[in-house]
């Protein structure tokens, strides 16, 4: 897996600005981050975690589950040293305050484990303080080719008015830049429609990205 400092040179490469005359790293550390968003929204990592209860009751504080974007499947009650086949699912809801409310019929008792499957965000070792890039080594590209169309269109804003640039290259900075964005969301709902047509592996508890946290 690359690090922050590997995809900013990929991207200075492809931006033919080894030099940083055009943009600093720093832009491009904005741009790779602006990317990295958008992938996030059809490729989160998926992590699972296990809670046991203090108490009982239907309503569970989860917020010691850092980071987390939503929850997407719960296994109430759940043992590891005899997990039950098929896993028991629940129906569940979000409630303020990262409140995770239990719809079963049988109220959770104290002692009892959840197995909690949730999204977080993807993360680069040397952005925003990650210390591990979590994006598969298979998209790295894609996050490149984000954030070459992101540096392109920034740079065509900026040198809007500038008496020195000429209307030509802030044209060819808008449309390189706007063609690199259409390529890279196209990329983005390639990758969305994949995960779609896969069987529902990605959550089950044979999920790759197996994290049992302990909670």
């Amino acid at each position: 897996m690359s690090t922050l400092a590997e995809l900013t040179d990929d991207v200075e490469a492809d931006l033919k600005d080894i030099s940083n005359e055009v943009w600093s790293t720093a832009e491009i550390s904005r741009a790779i981050a602006r990317a990295l968003r958008e992938y996030d929204q059809v490729l989160p990592q998926i992590l699972i975690t296990t809670k046991t209860l203090a108490a009982k009751g239907w309503e569970i504080d989860i917020s010691t589950i850092t980071g987390y974007v939503a929850i997407i499947r719960v296994w109430f009650d759940y043992d590891s040293s005899d997990p039950e086949h098929p896993p028991r699912y629940t129906d569940f809801e979000m409630w303020p305050g990262n409140i995770l409310f239990i719809k079963d019929k049988d109220e959770p008792e104290s002692g009892d484990v959840l197995r909690i499957w949730y999204t977080k965000g993807q993360t680069i070792n040397g952005l925003d303080g990650a210390t591990a890039t979590t994006v598969p080594l298979r998209d790295e590209e894609v996050i490149v080719l984000g954030a070459t169309a992101y540096c392109a269109l920034s740079e065509a804003i900026d040198s809007t008015g500038e008496v020195t640039v000429h209307p030509d290259d802030m044209s060819t900075f808008q449309k390189w830049g706007e063609a690199r964005l259409l390529q890279f969301r196209a990329l983005l709902e390639a990758l969305r429609q994949r995960e779609t047509r896969k069987e529902d592996k990605r959550v089950g508890p044979w999920k790759r990205a197996d994290v049992e946290d302990g909670i």
